[in-house]
């Protein structure tokens, strides 16, 4: 009898029904997952509020996810299945957003009662000032600086603000200086809002949302009335007509009183 090189061997123990424990297992946990991320679906229905219906998994997101869509064009999407809505609820995945479409609902959550709203975007601490911004920072830390910066404009610093904007353009286009009174301004609103204790970081993530709101909006802004009054002389010479007999009234200044009187101009740009 030869003996046996058990060293060359393999040894197999089969565990019984092994297979059918790693099948259960595993629906145990697809289970587990389906119900953690649909959990939330019923959020807007138990509420009486009309909202698209989520995807397993992916909530309101399946396109974005899979690379058919970007967020933004979604979330473009979202506002438009919700037309007729004064508001409606979507998920991010598994989290409930309401997307609210009523003008004037929007104007309460923005500025009557922009406390009660505090969070905008989902952030994290970050070493760059600009995350110390107005448009990132989340709870009362964007309450505080939201308080400390409504000074800055109300009704009468902008309308001191008119008499500075259009000397500033007139410089640009070589016809005159700024006024120093104008300069004055400025230099005031600045020194006031830092007398409220802002950092260094909060004054550079702040100065960079004023620019780029001040900037990007109004130019685009701009850009399209210019080519809509373009393509549409009837519009513009209406505009036009309200604009000389407006400022006629003035005595062709150009001033926040004027601008609020001109109501056509007010569609138009909007």
């Amino acid at each position: 009898m030869s003996e046996v090189d058990y060293t060359k061997m393999t040894f197999y123990f089969e565990t019984p029904f092994l297979d059918e424990i790693i099948l259960v297992a595993l629906i145990s946990i697809l289970i587990g997952i389906y119900q953690y991320t649909t959990s939330t679906f019923d959020h807007w229905k138990k509420r009486g509020i009309p909202f698209i219906k989520p995807f397993p998994f992916l909530g309101n997101l399946k396109d974005v996810v899979l690379l058919k869509s970007s967020r933004h064009d979604a979330i473009k999407d979202f506002y438009r299945k919700l037309e007729g809505e004064p508001f409606g609820g979507i998920f991010l995945f598994r989290s409930p957003v309401l997307i609210v479409r009523d003008p004037d609902i929007i104007k309460s959550i923005l500025v009557k009662d922009f406390s009660h709203f505090q969070n905008r975007v989902h952030s994290s601490p970050s070493e760059d000032p600009v995350s110390d911004s107005l448009a990132v920072i989340n709870g009362p830390k964007w309450r505080i600086l939201r308080t400390k910066l409504t000074p800055t404009f109300t009704s009468g610093k902008l309308k001191n603000m008119m008499d500075a904007i259009f000397p500033k353009i007139a410089k640009l286009l070589g016809l005159s200086f700024i006024p120093k009174d104008a300069v004055s301004f400025f230099s005031r609103v600045v020194k006031e809002t830092v007398q409220y204790q802002m950092t260094d970081d909060m004054i550079t993530g702040n100065c960079f949302v004023f620019f780029m709101a001040g900037f990007d909006t109004s130019a685009t802004t701009m850009s399209f009335a210019l080519y809509e009054l373009a393509v549409n002389p009837d519009i513009q010479e209406r505009l036009s007509a309200e604009i000389d007999e407006v400022l006629q009234k003035h005595k062709g200044k150009i001033t926040y009183d004027a601008i609020h009187e001109m109501r056509y101009l007010d569609k138009v740009v909007n």
